[in-house]
C-alpha cells in the first residue's frame, strides 16, 4: 500500500479510475511511467467478516463520471469517517462511504445499498498539498527503511468526513477508539494496516477488497507526529490505502494508532510514513462535535460541502 509520491494519495488502477495526487496512497488507477499513485495492501490477506478490523474500516468511493474506489478510512464517530486530508485534494468527486468488504465498479457503483453519501468534510487547517508533495518526492525512490528522513514538521494529513444524516450505517459497524502512542513502547508491538488499495505497484485489479497486513514499528518522527513502519519486502500499503487505519491490539481491544499517509513509490518496498492519532485527539473531538452544525467554522479546520 505505498502511498508516497502522493502521500499515498494516488489512485491505483480501476475500471473507473480517479487520478489523485502523486504517490499518496489514494486510488486505483493504472499509472504511466513517472506517475505515482495511492497504494493498497500488498502481500496482505483478506479481512474476514468476523474480524474486528471489518467493523471499523470503510472505503471512499467516487461515484462521479470517472469514479472508483480511491481511499480508505475508519468509522471514528456516530456518522464520522476519519481519513487522510490528501484524499480531498480534488474536490470534483462525488464521495460516498462504502460499508462492505469489496467493491466492483461495474456493478456496485449502481447499487448504493451499502453506501452513504459524504455531505461535508473537515480538513485539518495545517494540511498543505504542496508541502506534502515536496516530502513525497524526497522519499519516492527509497528502498532502505533506515534511510527514510523525517518530514521535519507535521504534515497534518487528516480529514473527517460527515455522512449524510439520512444514510443508514449497518449495525455491524462501530466507531473505533484511538490508541495511546505509549503503546509503541511495549513489546512485542503488533501493528496491522488495513485498506482497500492496490495489491501491487502495477495496481491492475478491477475489484477492490478490504485487506490487512502486519507492519513493524521502526521509529517515531517526533518533530512531525508521524511513525515510520516497515512491512518487509513485498508487504505494505499501496494506492487506495491512503486514509486507512493502522490498528494495535490492546487490553481493551482493537485501537487505531495511525492513519496511512505516504511512502515510497514502490508498494513492494513495504515502507510507510503515517500520521499518529494521539497528538490529534483534541482536533478529532472538535471536528466531530462541530461538523454537523451548518456553517460552523473553526480555525482548526476548513470545511468543504458536497452537493447531494
Amino acid at each position: 500500500m505505498p502511498i508516497h509520491f502522493c502521500l499515498r494519495k494516488f489512485p491505483c488502477f480501476w475500471l473507473l479510475a480517479i487520478p489523485l495526487t502523486m504517490q499518496c496512497k489514494t486510488s486505483h488507477q493504472k499509472l504511466s511511467v513517472g506517475e505515482t499513485s495511492d497504494p493498497k495492501i500488498v502481500g496482505g490477506t483478506r479481512v474476514a467478516a468476523q474480524d474486528k478490523i471489518a467493523t471499523h474500516t470503510v472505503a471512499l468511493v467516487d461515484l462521479g463520471d470517472k469514479g472508483g474506489q480511491y481511499c480508505s478510512g475508519s468509522l471514528i464517530g456516530p456518522r464520522h469517517i476519519l481519513t487522510a486530508a490528501h484524499c480531498f485534494n480534488e474536490l470534483e468527486k462525488k464521495p460516498f462511504i462504502l460499508f462492505q468488504r469489496s467493491f466492483e465498479p461495474a456493478t456496485d457503483a449502481r447499487d448504493r445499498f451499502q453506501m452513504a453519501r459524504v455531505s461535508r468534510v473537515a480538513i485539518h487547517s495545517g494540511y498543505s498539498h504542496a508541502v506534502s508533495d515536496v516530502y513525497d518526492k524526497r522519499i519516492i525512490a527509497r528502498v532502505d527503511v533506515q534511510k527514510v528522513p523525517s518530514p521535519g514538521r507535521p504534515l497534518d494529513d487528516l480529514a473527517i468526513a460527515l455522512i449524510d444524516p439520512d444514510a443508514e450505517i449497518p449495525s455491524s459497524y462501530q466507531a473505533v477508539s484511538i490508541a495511546s502512542a505509549s503503546a509503541l513502547q511495549s513489546e512485542p508491538i503488533r501493528i496491522k494496516a488495513a485498506g482497500f488499495g492496490c495489491q501491487s505497484t502495477a495496481c491492475d485489479e478491477t475489484k477492490s477488497e478490504l485487506r490487512k497486513v502486519p507492519m513493524s514499528y521502526v521509529k517515531t518522527f517526533e518533530d512531525a507526529g508521524m511513525i515510520l513502519l516497515s512491512g518487509g519486502a513485498g508487504r505494505g500499503t499501496c494506492p487506495g490505502d491512503s486514509g486507512g487505519p493502522e490498528f494495535i491490539e490492546t487490553e481493551d481491544g482493537l485501537r487505531q494508532l495511525a492513519v496511512v499517509s505516504t511512502g515510497p513509490d514502490a508498494c513492494e518496498a513495504g515502507i510507510a510514513v503515517d500520521t499518529l492519532l494521539e497528538p490529534y485527539e483534541a482536533w478529532i473531538t472538535t471536528a466531530i462535535q462541530n461538523l454537523a452544525r451548518s456553517g460552523w467554522q473553526n480555525p482548526a479546520y476548513r470545511l468543504v460541502d458536497f452537493a447531494p
